[in-house]
């Protein structure tokens, strides 16, 4: 009668000093210290720098009828110009026709309320957004105003306008040459 277990498994034994996996050397604990401050510093230093050449104020979001609008406004590495980017995503999980007034979008600056800059864009009366589906509109605002004249320094509120049926706009403040 049996009372252990069978073990199919014949590999041959050899000592431990010879076994190939058995070579790989373990790094001391000092070692280990020393890569992950490395590591630390690195991150920290490509966090500086994406800091240092790109500033984005506040990310804007809302959602409505089912599509998420994200507005950011980013001052890009020369310090002069600022990305502004107005993004739609479908959250549906069928397709979603949007149904647009002419203009498409207009991306607005203003100072004590009133318009110093502005530009419209693309006039495509409906656009077929599918599940998950990015729409996004862009323009780079040199900090001039209408008439081509550095703006002053100081703040200034950023609009992002959507024409729809139902029109939809996102704003942020921003800093000029703080």
């Amino acid at each position: 009668m049996y009372r252990g277990c069978i073990s199919h498994h014949h590999k041959k034994t050899m000592p431990i000093k010879e076994r190939k996996r058995d070579k790989v050397k373990a790094i001391s604990p000092v070692v280990g210290q020393v890569i992950l401050a490395v590591n630390i510093i690195i991150i920290i230093g490509m966090f500086l720098y994406a800091r240092q050449h790109l500033k984005t104020f506040k990310i804007i979001t809302s959602t409505f009828n089912q599509v998420e609008y994200l507005f950011q406004v980013t001052l890009l590495s020369n310090k002069i110009d600022y990305l502004l980017k107005l993004e739609m995503k479908n959250k549906e999980k069928k397709p979603k026709l949007l149904k647009f007034s002419k203009p498409q979008y207009e991306f607005i600056i203003k100072k004590f309320k009133r318009t110093i800059w502005q530009v419209s864009g693309i006039n495509q009366e409906e656009v077929l957004l599918l599940p998950e589906g990015r729409l996004c509109f862009s323009q780079i605002w040199d900090q001039r105003n209408t008439l081509g004249e550095m703006v002053e320094p100081g703040e200034y509120q950023v609009v992002a306008k959507i024409n729809l049926s139902s029109p939809r706009s996102l704003a942020t403040q921003i800093k000029v040459r703080e």
